[in-house]
This record gives structure tokens, sequence and C-alpha cells, in this order.
């Protein structure tokens, strides 16, 4: 073999033994990670007082209809707060409407932002300052919930002695190619996250999901509080991570048959949603690590499809078919044990190279901008940098 060969093949080599490595890693995760509908739940005599924040900012479309699965619930000591967050739609609207009609709802509007707050996270924190609840939920104003939810996740956060619970939803998508990046998210999130090993003793692993972060108000007063998060983008994340800091015992679980949500209309929408977080949770604001990233990503994903296609180099085939085969494998218990679609993540490769495009469209607007656009506010690059919590 010639010298070109050698790199070939050494190249082939080494990162298709990390995607065994990788695929099996996602396998052990797939096998224990648990499942919401599997949670023993206590019913307590009494139940605890649950505060339910939803901030909202230009959801007019979305909050009518999922409010409905909200306020249908049966938890029997439930208060919501729906926060407008500066909408420009007709959410302020929907709200006071809701609040007008729903006892135990109530309406907040944000009309300013202070300088140096995110606006999600400052409208969480003004809606736990009317707050009552012993327990509090935050969730998003487009989550749908089954009947019987509010009232099983107390119950199973009881039963589990947990300070913070924290539920991936089903996410519905309504195009292939968005399956194929979810796809590829879904497994990038429960090996990153390391959502398996939470509840080990010892074990630094945070999780945190917008859509439900259920957790008491007491583990909250033990921190800092949302202040620490003021310019983190991720803020789910962040409030994981401030509640594990402050000695919460956290717990998660997927709950596709109990929440639902899409996240995204298409593929474009998702380009324009990750340009909020996916450069500076993924590569801190930092642009040489964003083209490591990028270039990691891609040797990754190539690996088994250069194995096969070097058809001049005997043998090197095996190596490829070996490394894909993990990846079937894997889906195939997903499909087993959580439901999810198989075809769209055998092309989870394709997921990831699509997610790096992404990553660097993000950091590339972030640059000519100086910072972050979202929902009409510009936050400068030094402040996000100097407020940045979480860093994967």
């Amino acid at each position: 073999m010639n010298a070109v060969d050698w790199l070939i093949t050494i190249y082939v080599l080494g990162f298709c033994a990390w995607w065994c490595v990788y695929y099996v890693a996602a396998l052990r995760a797939v096998l224990a990670v648990p499942l919401f509908e599997d949670q023993d739940a206590t019913d307590p005599s009494l139940w605890p007082k649950l505060s339910v924040i939803v901030p909202a900012c230009n959801e007019a479309q979305t909050i009518e209809v999922a409010s409905r699965t909200l306020l249908a619930q049966d938890y029997p000591q439930l208060e919501v707060i729906f926060v407008n967050d500066r909408s420009s739609d007709g959410t302020g609207e929907i709200i006071d409407a809701l609040a007008t009609t729903h006892t135990g709802v109530h309406a907040l509007h944000v009309s300013e932002l202070p300088e140096g707050w995110l606006g999600k996270v400052h409208a969480l924190d003004q809606g736990m300052r009317i707050a009552r609840g012993d327990w509090i939920l935050f969730t998003d104003a487009d989550v749908h919930f089954e009947a019987g939810t509010l009232r099983r996740a107390v119950g199973a956060a009881l039963a589990r002695n947990c300070d913070h619970l924290t539920l991936f939803p089903r996410v519905d998508t309504c195009s292939y190619w968005l399956d194929v990046v979810m796809a590829a998210f879904r497994t990038m999130f429960l090996l990153g996250m390391r959502v398996h090993r939470l509840d080990e003793t010892g074990s630094d692993a945070v999780v945190g999901v917008g859509a439900f972060s259920l957790f008491k108000r007491s583990a909250l007063e033990r921190s800092p509080g949302l202040r620490w998060l003021r310019m983190e983008v991720v803020d789910d994340l962040g409030l994981g991570l401030l509640l594990k800091r402050a000695g919460a015992a956290s717990c998660f679980a997927l709950a596709r048959f109990h929440l639902n949500v899409r996240w995204y209309e298409s593929l474009g929408q998702m380009f324009a949603g990750l340009e909020k977080n996916a450069f500076g949770t993924a590569a801190h604001y930092r642009y040489g690590r964003m083209l490591m990233i990028v270039a990691y990503l891609w040797a990754f994903s190539l690996a088994p499809l250069v194995a096969i296609g070097a058809v001049h180099i005997p043998g090197l085939w095996i190596a490829g078919a070996a490394a894909y085969g993990t990846l079937v494998s894997t889906q195939l218990v997903a499909k087993h044990r959580v439901g999810v679609r198989v075809l769209p993540g055998l092309l989870i490769p394709v997921g990831q190279l699509i997610f790096s495009v992404m990553l660097f469209n993000a950091g590339l607007r972030c640059l000519r901008q100086g910072g972050i656009r979202w929902r009409g506010t510009i936050y400068p690059l030094a402040q996000l940098r100097a407020g940045q919590r979480v860093r994967l």
C-alpha cells in the first residue's frame, strides 16, 4: 500500500472502532434509561401545591391549543402562571382570556427586558416571584399533556425522593429529514447528558429539558437562584446544573405517552432555532472549537462509508460493516423499547452532518452580528461568554 492508502486505513480503523464504542454505549443507554410509564408513583393523602410557569413570547399559534391540555389536568392543588414575554402577536390577549375563564390561572405581562438578562430566563424569574407552590414546573407554551400527567409526575418524584424530575417528551415531526436530525439529536442527548447515570451516587451528570422540568421550591432556594442563569442560552440544562450544585437529587425519564411537542415544523425552522444555543453550548462561543467539532463530526460520520468505498484496500469494508452494524442494532433495540422509527435512525450519520452545518451556521451568524439575535433582541457575544454556565 502507498502512503495515502495507509492514511485511509488508519483513519477508517480508528473511527470505525470509535463507532462501535459510541453505539454500544448508546445501546446501553437506551436499555438503561427510565420510562415514565413504568415509574412507581405515590398517591399522598395531601398533594403538595404545584405552580406551573409557562413563559411565552409570540406563541399565539400554539399556546391556546396546548394550554387546554395543561388546564385539563386533574392535579388537586394547581396554579398556572402564563408569562407573556414582550409578545407582539396575540399571546397576551390569549393568556388574559385564560386567566379570566379558569380558576387558578394567572397572566403576567413583561414589557421590558433588563440589561444582562435573556428573555426566557427573565420571564421564568418573574413567574417565580408570584408562584406559591411547594413544587414548581417549568414548561413551554407548545407542550401537550395527556390526562393525569401532573399527578403522575409529582407522585413519581415523591416515590423516587427526587428534588428535580426532568421528562423528555415525544417529539412529533412532519418531515422525514427532520426525523433524521432528531434521531441524531436524541442519541447525542442520551450520551452527552449521561441520563442513564443520573441516579448513581457521586455522578456529576446533569440534565434538563425545557418541555418539563419539575423541582422543589426548597431546592431552588438553596441555590443562587435564576439570576445565576440570566445569560445562559440553554436554561433547561442550566437549571439542572444549578440544582445539582445545590445538592438536589435529580431524576429523568422518557415520557413518550404523556407529553408531546412539535419543536420545529421544518428543517429550516430548526436551523433558525439552533442559532440561539448551538454555538454556545457545543463550541463555548469559540470559533476554533466550532471548527474542530465540525471537522470531527464529518470524520466520524463518513468513516464507514469511506471503509466500504475503499474497495482497493482488501478487507477494509469489514470495519465499515461492523461499525454500521452497531448503529443498526442500537436502532432496532430502541424501536422495541421506546418506539422510535428505525428508518430515520439508520441515517443518524447524515443527521450529524446536518447538525454540523447548523452549528457552523450559528457560529457564522454570531460572528456577523457580534452576538445572538433571538426574538428581536441582540445579546452581545461578550455578555454571553461571561454568563455561560453550561459547557458540554
